[in-house]
């Protein structure tokens, strides 16, 4: 597989590089390579230049196809996967991955607001006013030193908008399986204070996939954004922010199929942020960041009373943050310290209210409600020192090391301290060419649902610990045409595996067996004229932490876009070819090992203050399953996704 792979990969870049060479450049035009970018280092640099697998999504992306969240906007990031049970409900199915681990650390602004070993359980949550982002960095690689805990995948940190003018715009779009959406948001600056208020109300129904079968998958809810900043001077400004996304659901649950009826799940999901950031500039060289976060996150369903697999989950998470800053033509040092805790709350008002029962083949069973599934006032917190510095030395060379002490605590015990490095060695060959290799620790702490679950947790349980070796380059043939390719291999030293899955009484448990991952990623991005752009990503990856064939073994990631006086135009496809695992049956998903999915935005400028836009999502209509019941090998336990699905909006601005 590694040589079908390598010449693969070496075939690519060599058909790439004649097709690029042929290229002319376009004068005057900003390119995807030159945006800058600050989470893998900590310091201002370069797409191009920065020594990291980093992909970025831009505000004008979001814009021009329209996603809704940042789960719709990560999609496709080559290097990333994502299983859903479908559209709605059930956020905290922990099907995120990146490079093939489901340990992501969520950041907005740079503050942390995913929970410790939450396995990206909030991703919907992140960011509900898509406008508001100014960007989405996406870096694939362990982070651990400047991160902590669950950096091992990468990190997702969503940059927003500082309000320069004031404006308010009104949004309202409908489209297929009865979606509706109507929005709200107003911003403005006075003086030397900037705010920021959205709002939204959603509604989306039952859905039919590709092979035109009703799906049982609803939601409603609203979410309520507020930002308010004040600068106190050039470099010195303070920024408060509050996030809420508030659902109820329903879904298709097929994977809990038993006696052979379909489970339909009804829940809600709660979710609350306050963030507050202080950043202080002593000089030109010396700056500090002050942060805190919390958060609290609540989700719940009722189960079938047969099987009693409902689920309610309720905990709330603080983090403080101090990071000083020193930089010099050479050097750029980063010192912080860190505190974390994420504790259970109570939880155990969640009622059924699905017709106050439900079906079991012909027998009528009222629900009575669950109770919370964590005993309130459990925790695992964590405390941590940590330094960076960046080296710029000799001709051409940049070398970036760090060191981070973490030492962290359970309501029942004290883990061992845990000491975490990392090394990135750069080399830039010429203003058209770079590489770097890296290496980085990274640390797991189990969260407070592993370890205080009443069916599946486990107090006893260790951190993860393992190592993360990359390589990357970069290369321009012209300005307007980069390649960037990378590698990675990972192996997990102590791991937080589960025993079991449903229906058997399965515990988490650490496990000193090594497991490892490996695979490559390929970014192209081509910008050919003022109107068009294009980009190809290829991702292929090898993984022994999920031998079922939840993953792709390769997975091919393509998009262009069109622009022109008043219309844009804009095409994602993604497309999934063969499944990653020793134990993969084929049967027992409805796409068997291959599937590919085109997305469409066109949007047109009526006036200045009015945009018309529409979206074909799904366009070819194609039948597919992200989450299959594998385990017991039905080939009708899965829930397959929606089939081709139109909307269409407007945004008024005044």
């Amino acid at each position: 597989m590694m040589k079908k792979s390598t010449l693969g990969l070496a075939v690519l870049l060599s058909v790439v590089s004649m097709q690029a060479l042929a290229a002319e450049e376009t004068a005057g035009k900003t390119y995807y390579f030159d945006e800058v970018v600050v989470t893998a280092s900590g310091k201002p640099e370069t797409l191009f230049t920065t020594k990291s697998n980093t992909q970025v999504i831009t505000s004008e992306q979001i814009e021009n196809m329209h996603y809704k969240t940042v789960k719709e906007a990560v999609r496709n990031v080559s290097g990333v996967q994502l299983n859903d049970y479908g559209r709605a409900g059930f956020e905290n199915t922990n099907g995120f991955r990146i490079n093939g681990t489901k340990h992501v650390v969520m950041l907005v602004d740079g503050v942390r607001a995913s929970m410790l070993g939450a396995e990206s359980a909030i991703l919907k949550q992140l960011m509900n006013d898509m406008d508001a982002i100014e960007r989405i960095e996406v870096v694939k690689g362990s982070a651990s030193v400047l991160y902590g805990s669950d950096a091992v995948g990468g990190v997702v940190n969503i940059i927003t908008k500082k309000p320069d003018q004031t404006k308010t715009k009104v949004g309202i779009e409908g489209g297929s399986f009865n979606h509706e959406d109507y929005s709200l948001m107003t911003q403005g600056k006075v003086d030397k204070t900037s705010y920021r208020v959205f709002a939204n109300k959603y509604h989306d129904g039952a859905y039919d996939d590709g092979e035109g079968n009703k799906v049982d998958n609803r939601a409603n809810g609203y979410n309520l954004d507020f930002m308010i900043n004040h600068e106190f001077s050039k470099g010195n400004d303070i920024t408060l922010s509050y996030r809420r996304n508030d659902e109820d659901f329903s879904y298709l649950d097929s994977m809990k199929t038993m006696g052979g009826m379909d489970e339909t799940e009804i829940g809600e999901n709660k979710y609350d942020n306050l963030t507050v950031i202080l950043n202080n500039t002593l000089n030109e060289k010396i700056s500090n960041k002050l942060s805190y976060s919390y958060g609290k996150f609540k989700s719940g369903a009722g189960g079938h009373p047969a099987s009693g697999l409902g689920f309610a989950y309720a905990y709330e998470n603080n983090n403080l943050k101090d990071v000083f800053s020193y930089k010099n033509k050479d050097n750029t040092l980063n010192f912080g310290v860190e505190y974390s805790k994420s504790e259970t709350l109570d939880y155990n008002k969640f009622r059924n209210t699905y017709e106050s029962g439900m079906w079991w083949g012909d027998v009528w069973y009222p629900m009575e409600g669950i109770e919370a599934e964590c005993e309130a006032g459990k925790y695992v917190k964590n405390q941590s020192i940590f330094v960076q510095d960046n080296w710029k030395f000799g001709k051409g060379w940049d070398l970036t090391a760090g060191l981070r002490l973490d030492d962290a605590k359970t309501s029942g015990f004290d883990m061992d301290k845990n000491w975490s490095k990392s090394v990135n060695l750069g080399y830039v060959f010429s203003p058209k060419s770079n590489m770097y290799v890296g290496y980085n620790d990274y640390y797991i702490l189990p969260s407070a649902g592993q370890l205080y679950n009443d069916r599946y947790g486990n107090e006893n349980l260790d951190a993860g610990k393992g190592k993360n070796y990359e390589i990357g380059f970069n290369h321009k043939f012209t300005p307007n045409d980069v390649v960037s390719a990378h590698y990675f291999y990972r192996k997990a030293d102590k791991d937080i595996l589960f025993d079991g899955y449903m229906g058997s009484p399965g515990k988490y448990y650490n496990s000193d067996v090594e497991t490892k991952a490996h695979g490559f990623d390929v970014q192209y991005d081509k910008t050919f004229d003022a109107h068009w752009h294009g980009k190809f990503g290829w991702s292929h990856l090898t993984s022994e932490d999920e031998p079922q064939g939840y993953l792709p073994a390769n997975q091919f990631t393509f998009g262009v876009d069109y622009t022109a006086d008043k219309w844009n135009v804009g095409l994602d496809v993604r497309a999934f070819v063969g499944r990653n695992g020793t134990n993969v049956d084929y049967s027992k998903w409805p796409q068997g090992g291959h599937y590919f999915l085109a997305d469409l935005g066109v949007n047109y400028k009526a006036t200045k203050d009015i945009k018309v836009y529409a979206t074909i999502n799904n366009l070819f209509d194609k039948f597919y399953g992200e989450q299959s019941n594998v385990y017991y090998g039905n080939p009708d336990g899965y829930t397959s996704m929606p089939g081709r699905t139109f909307i269409v909006g407007m945004n008024w601005s005044f």
